[in-house]
């Protein structure tokens, strides 16, 4: 039976976790932007000389490309701030795409131009992730400070639609644009561009203004909220109905369920993503860290130590566990803790994290309603949640 894409990826992410190679990397070209959002972790103005003068040269980030290349690494996403700031973004992606690299893109889309786009369509990313910030000018005026960049990113997603690019929508789900959410996955549906919501914001661990993305944080019960919405938007009524029936059995199972664990494992849970295994993030000031929402371990990185760091990170986040809380909770499969959130909920990682709590008893409470209104089909085929 042929694999997916996903499939392929979650094969290649576990061979490579057996050898400690670095599959997956993300460069963080500049942490300056064109736009001013609110809630980003990462916006220093685009002309600011200071930020600029800080960042890695060319030079610099195609041998930190072809170092990690030599490693192992297949997969590359250039980001930011907004990578298309920088002047030389295009002989970056250019070197990294000539050493065989399967390259991804994250833009707000303003500033592709009709030549830059010519240019993705001569040698096209593996995908573009655009992130749509909501679905007016004035969304876009209040949260980004310009409100004629929503008539420009809705020209790009079409020309980019138009020119059949891999394409896919990013939303952050905010106090201020959660009305236009629906609209979004609307929009996204119509176009048949796959579109991915991030209903939970990490705290601001990486930013100097931290009371502004507080201030555009959706509480936890909006949050689940959000989150449900967008699970019903992308899976059919069986599906949904069997995910909000699994939720439910945990619950019926929850205290067995805790003890069988804990009589299995006496240790608390190791990081079970892919960072710091067969991922890395390496920022724009030229530091490698497990990933982008973690600002602990962190090391200087050249094309010349790059494997001495890439290991040293291996073996900094075999220290890392999360809560004895978290570890043994009934609904950790489908909890969004993480020890990025952990650390950014709390700066440790040993504290759950209890916006996340509070969010899943939000969420179960919505499955249960759920199938009051759409109860179980006995025998109904088991379907794949993706």
């Amino acid at each position: 039976m042929a694999l997916s894409y996903t499939q392929f990826i979650d094969y290649l992410s576990w061979r490579a976790g057996q050898q400690q190679i670095p599959l997956s990397g993300t460069f963080e070209l500049t942490s300056r932007c064109n736009l001013n959002c609110k809630m980003c972790y990462i916006h220093r103005k685009e002309q600011d000389q200071c930020a600029r003068r800080q960042e890695l040269s060319t030079e610099d980030w195609l041998g930190l490309a072809k170092a990690a290349q030599e490693q192992g690494m297949l997969l590359l996403l250039l980001t930011g701030g907004e990578p298309f700031v920088r002047n030389d973004f295009w002989k970056i992606y250019q070197g990294c795409k000539d050493l065989g690299l399967s390259v991804s893109i994250n833009t707000n889309g303003t500033l592709l131009t009709a030549q830059n786009i010519q240019k993705m369509c001569e040698d096209p990313p593996a995908r573009i992730n655009l992130t749509l910030y909501g679905t007016s000018r004035e969304t876009y005026e209040h949260l980004c400070g310009n409100g004629n960049a929503f008539d420009r990113v809705m020209e790009v997603i079409h020309e980019l639609r138009r020119q059949k690019m891999p394409l896919k929508l990013n939303y952050s789900v905010t106090s201020y644009n959660q009305k236009e959410f629906q609209d979004a996955c609307k929009l996204a549906t119509d176009l048949e561009i796959p579109i991915q919501a991030a209903t939970y914001m990490f705290p601001p661990v990486r930013t100097s203004d931290p009371s502004e993305q507080i201030i555009q944080r959706l509480t936890p019960q909006e949050a689940a909220k959000a989150a449900f919405f967008y699970d019903q938007s992308r899976f059919s009524e069986a599906q949904m109905r069997q995910k909000c029936e699994q939720i439910q059995n945990l619950r019926f199972q929850g205290a067995d369920i805790v003890e069988e664990m804990q009589n299995v494992s006496k240790q608390m849970e190791k990081m079970s993503c892919r960072a710091g295994s067969t991922a890395f993030w390496i920022n724009w000031k030229g530091q490698m860290q497990l990933c982008g929402m973690m600002e602990q371990p962190v090391a200087a990185v050249s094309p010349e130590n790059f494997a001495e760091v890439w290991h040293q990170m291996r073996q900094e986040r075999e220290k890392i566990f999360l809560p004895k809380t978290c570890s043994h909770c009934e609904w950790r499969t489908y909890c969004e803790c993480c020890p990025a959130a952990c650390y950014g909920e709390n700066r440790r990682y040993d504290m759950m994290p209890a916006y996340l709590c509070e969010k899943m008893a939000t969420y179960r409470k919505l499955a249960k309603k759920y199938l009051h209104i759409h109860p179980v089909i006995p025998n109904e085929t088991k379907l794949t949640l993706n």
